[in-house]
């Protein structure tokens, strides 16, 4: 740009001139939440310390979930539906839903239970059992038996920048692979699986719908600190893209420099200038044909004139590949997980700044384990009202999310122990339901009056 007559400014170069440049490597923008949850999981999939460190949380946060319920009976119930529903496994994948996407979206079936059914689950003896596709209404005998999470990429909320004023609706786009196969079905066993596609989803393909809605009575959906004002949570991951960016490209930069590691060029000159001693085409056929009869390598030995100059020369690309250039791009990525730097190898940091970073993971963790907790004690609500408990079972957890979890519980055994604090405390602080516990002392108690 002029801005004078005889003066110029060279025009900036910013970020959007780089990714105008360069599509593939444009970082999604805030507001982009399906690109923004695309890169999350294209990042945890590919990089190993965004892979491991979202396994190791989602393994701290959910780890010995279980249904717990005063009365024995109940309580032997709920454990053999748990199981029956997968219920360990489906925490985990909420969890690493919940921390990947940002998201977690669970649909549930139910099933109509008969009494001879009932009577298999009392036994700890699961029966065989259908899955229904009607609407969801909650009546006796009638329980959640499956649940699945679904792709949030391909689920849009009705309503847009809208929906947060009204009860939300969710759409599910249908996959054109099952729209052709509904409508034209290759052979008898493609025939076989539209047939047993869902009556509703069956019913939207041949009524030329793209999409779904679905069932709000059926769909739970949790999302990770999410703002009233946006559509979707963000993933734990999202503010670290552009470091993890870095990351990948430092990483081809270093396989481009590999390619090139073991090069080496040996460079013959032929005459010498200084010496008035001109090149001479028969000694350079000569010369050339003697190097193509070396084929195999080695040790050859030319005795030639003083008209020959042979000059080896190799690159320096093995300094490029040295591991300090990763430090600062790494300890950017540990100190956004959470990871404190002194854990990560990657320099000494000061006690004040570990335990910020430490609280930090554990309130995440927290803040999840909470998430799974809501999502679970509903369902034993579910449970309890279709089975006609007096009450529902709670949703516990065998360990409390701590960074040094033995120093933590033996630090509360001694302040009970020396009176600091009650027992009420102590279990409420270990996530222990005291009125569980209460009422399974009083029934003990009951026993041993009993004999």
């Amino acid at each position: 740009n002029n801005i004078l007559p005889s003066i110029s400014v060279r025009d900036g170069f910013d970020r959007e001139d780089y990714d105008f440049f360069r599509c593939d490597e444009t970082l999604p923008f805030t507001q982009e939440y399906k690109r923004t949850i695309a890169s999350c999981r294209r990042a945890a999939a590919r990089i190993g310390i965004v892979h491991n460190m979202l396994s190791v949380m989602t393994d701290f946060t959910f780890k010995g979930v279980r249904p717990s319920h005063p009365i024995p009976s109940v309580q032997k119930f709920y454990e053999v539906w748990f199981k029956k529903v997968n219920g360990y496994e489906r925490s985990e994948r909420f969890v690493n839903n919940f921390f990947t996407n940002g998201v977690s979206m669970v649909y549930f079936d139910t099933i109509k239970l008969k009494q001879t059914q009932i009577n298999k689950f009392k036994n700890s003896v699961a029966g065989d059992l259908r899955y229904r596709d009607d609407t969801f209404t909650p009546s006796k005998y009638e329980l959640p038996m499956k649940y699945t999470f679904l792709n949030p990429i391909k689920v849009d909320m009705i309503g847009g920048d809208y929906a947060g004023y009204s009860m939300v609706k969710y759409k599910m786009s249908i996959p054109i692979n099952l729209i052709n196969l509904v409508n034209h079905p290759k052979n008898d066993v493609e025939k076989s699986i539209a047939e047993n596609v869902p009556k509703h989803i069956y019913d939207a393909v041949k009524a030329g719908q793209k999409y779904i809605v679905l069932d709000s009575d059926k769909l739970r959906v949790f999302h990770y600190k999410k703002d009233d004002w946006e559509l979707w949570g963000h993933p734990v991951i999202a503010p670290l893209l552009n470091d993890l960016l870095l990351l990948d490209k430092m990483k081809l930069a270093d396989l481009t420099a590999l390619d090139r590691a073991a090069n080496r060029i040996r460079l013959i000159k032929q005459g010498n200038l200084e010496h008035r001693i001109p090149p001479n085409p028969d000694y350079m056929n000569k010369i050339a044909n003697i190097l193509k009869n070396n084929v195999h390598g080695g040790l050859i030995d030319i005795i030639w004139g003083p008209d020959i100059e042979i000059e080896n020369i190799s690159t320096d690309v093995h300094e490029f590949l040295a591991s300090e250039k990763y430090r600062d791009v790494l300890n950017a990525i540990y100190q956004g997980l959470g990871i404190p730097i002194d854990y990560s190898g990657g320099g000494s940091g000061e006690n004040g700044a570990v335990a910020v970073k430490v609280k930090m993971i554990i309130e995440r963790l927290e803040y999840a384990q909470m998430a799974l907790k809501n999502f679970w004690d509903e369902q034993f609500k579910i449970v309890q009202k279709a089975m006609g408990f007096k009450q529902p079972a709670e949703t516990v957890f065998d360990n409390v999310i701590m960074a040094d979890e033995s120093v933590y519980r033996q630090f509360l055994r001694d302040m009970w122990d020396r009176g600091i604090i009650d027992s009420k405390t102590m279990r409420e602080t270990l996530k222990i339901s005291n009125e569980v516990v209460e009422k399974r002392l009083k029934q003990e108690h009951r026993n041993i009056e009993k004999g």
